[in-house]
């Protein structure tokens, strides 16, 4: 793995692939609510998820990963490359999110160790107050991590049966942490 490491989730091609297989992050499963690559337009609904794209920051362009869904369903699970962390001492994952909506529920980052996933970082309930509110940045350490490899997720389980729980993500970036 090369780092710095950065996922802006543009230039997926559009085709069944983007249902199961982002830009080398596989989305699991396939149905019921999911996480779905995001080629912005205008028809998107107001009373939930971002009004425009972090990495461009114009509406109605731009790329990002936002949970889809609705009636129940398993969680929606996005997961990573492996990332081969021998050579970092200090790893670090930092993130964009927006997460507005009536039904948002948690978003949580986990880490695959010796098979298991285990949660190191948690988003609970609405962030954002309004569609066009800023992204916010999340940092996570990785440092747990440190001379090991590791597959990241992203999970979020449905709240309910109704709407308006679109969590969105973007511009994910792992690097070394920077000196104290």
């Amino acid at each position: 793995t090369t780092f710095p490491y950065v996922q802006t989730f543009v230039g997926q091609a559009i085709g069944p692939g983007v249902r199961t297989n982002v830009l080398g992050w596989n989305v699991n499963p396939d149905n019921g609510f999911v996480w779905r690559w995001f080629a912005y337009n205008t028809n998107y609904t107001t009373n939930s998820g971002p009004g425009y794209d972090h990495t461009t920051g114009v509406a109605g362009s731009g790329n990002y990963m936002v949970t889809y869904g609705a009636g129940a369903g398993p969680d929606a699970i996005i997961a990573s490359p492996c990332f081969d962390f021998t050579n970092v001492a200090a790893p670090r994952m930092a993130f964009w999110y927006h997460m507005f909506g009536s039904n948002i529920g948690t978003l949580y980052v986990e880490a695959e160790r010796n098979g298991n996933w285990i949660v190191i970082d948690s988003i609970v309930g609405q962030q954002q107050l309004a569609k066009y509110d800023p992204w916010s940045r999340r940092v996570v350490s990785l440092n747990q991590f440190a001379r090991s490899s590791v597959k990241i997720r992203f999970r979020a389980p449905k709240n309910g049966t109704g709407g308006n729980q679109y969590i969105a993500i973007d511009d994910i970036e792992i690097n070394q942490a920077p000196p104290t």
